[in-house]
């Protein structure tokens, strides 16, 4: 059950993480749309948004 819990806390700290990557991707990708480099940062949003899932789903199966 220990390894369980380990594993559920990891998971969840990667979570935010994502979850912060993603605001910062927003960020970034404002700034780009001004700059005219839009489609450069948006596939990178949408791999946060991806990871986010793929780590719902991990917590998912505990």
């Amino acid at each position: 059950m220990e390894n369980k819990e380990g594993l559920k806390l990891i998971l969840e700290e990667a979570l935010k993480m994502e979850e912060k990557a993603e605001d910062n991707c927003e960020l970034i990708l404002h700034e780009a749309r001004i700059n005219g480099f839009h489609n450069a940062i948006e596939h990178i949003e949408n791999d946060e948004k991806r990871h986010q899932e793929m780590v719902k789903k991990l917590l998912s199966f505990l």
